[in-house]
């Protein structure tokens, strides 16, 4: 399903875009993705005990910053971009947090989980002029002041919705720091995608 969604937007639409969405929606849960130059995919499945994964649901938030963007505008710059060896040495390096982000959540050192988000989304700004904003920058600096630890915009940046890392007893405060803009509730899904119905007639 991952490998035809894929084939669709990047093959067929030419859409600047990469495959990790693509395969978290069709593998759900908690995972790391490698994407090799051969086009194989190697899934590894993030299993963590159920107080921390219960732990790390509950201090995870997301606002909707009520910025729109153009995705594709986005990506398209940020793959131009990458032809500089000083933004491809940015995104190995924000490969490497990958691992990190890993240990510390078999560890259930959830704090550090905040803390390196903000690392990754610091970097991820530097990749293209429009990953971020004035406007977006004012949000998440109000974000820390209010109690969180760190955070991203999800999707290719430049608006939408602003992920958050907040222990428990700073979310009141968080909260109300961020009162002018609408919270989302979600939760992490495990299973994925799912046929819901088959038809063999058209």
């Amino acid at each position: 399903m991952a490998k035809d969604a894929c084939d669709i937007e990047i093959e067929k639409l030419n859409e600047p875009i990469g495959k990790q969405d693509q395969y978290a929606a069709a593998f759900g849960g908690l995972n790391i993705f490698r994407f090799s130059s051969s086009g194989s995919v190697d899934v590894e499945r993030i299993h963590l005990q159920r107080e921390i994964y219960k732990t790390l649901q509950n201090n995870l938030l997301m606002f909707y910053t009520g910025q729109q963007r153009s995705a594709s505008s986005i990506l398209s710059e940020q793959k131009e971009n990458m032809q500089a060896k000083v933004n491809f040495q940015i995104l190995c390096d924000m490969v490497g947090l990958v691992d990190e982000l890993r240990d510390v959540l078999y560890a259930g050192n959830l704090r550090e989980f905040g803390t390196i988000l903000h690392k990754g989304w610091l970097a991820k700004q530097k990749l293209a002029s429009k990953i971020s904003s004035p406007q977006i920058n004012d949000i998440y600096a109000l974000a820390l002041k209010g109690g969180a630890v760190g955070g991203k915009v999800l999707g290719a940046g430049g608006g939408g919705f602003l992920l958050l890392y907040c222990e428990k007893e700073q979310q009141t405060k968080l909260r109300a720091t961020l009162s002018e803009f609408r919270e989302l509730k979600f939760k992490l899904e495990n299973d994925g995608s799912k046929l819901i119905h088959a038809d063999d007639e058209y």
